[in-house]
């Protein structure tokens, strides 16, 4: 089943557009790792506080990957805010 998205999934900055690549496409661990500044701080309304570091962040966003990554996954809202993606989406 092909996935359809209520917001654009190309034509994005580069590293932007790799996390895009990366959960609608092969789930590459070395590609998600090499998009992560050292000093990155992931926000989850899920987690409730903020959780610093590229170790962590990456554990989060490859969870994600995993769990959220089948044939019912779209994005439904993403916001790009100067260094910040805020995305929504459904699963």
């Amino acid at each position: 089943m092909a996935h359809t998205h209520d917001v654009p999934t190309t034509g994005y900055k580069p590293n932007l557009q790799a996390w895009f690549d990366y959960m609608l496409g092969g789930h590459d661990k070395a590609t998600l790792l090499d998009m992560l500044h050292d000093d990155v701080v992931f926000r989850s309304p899920v987690v409730h506080t903020p959780q610093e570091g590229k170790a962590i962040t990456f554990a989060y966003l490859s969870a994600a990957g995993n769990t959220l990554g089948g044939d019912t996954f779209k994005y439904t809202r993403s916001l790009i805010v100067a260094k910040r993606l805020s995305s929504n989406l459904s699963a």
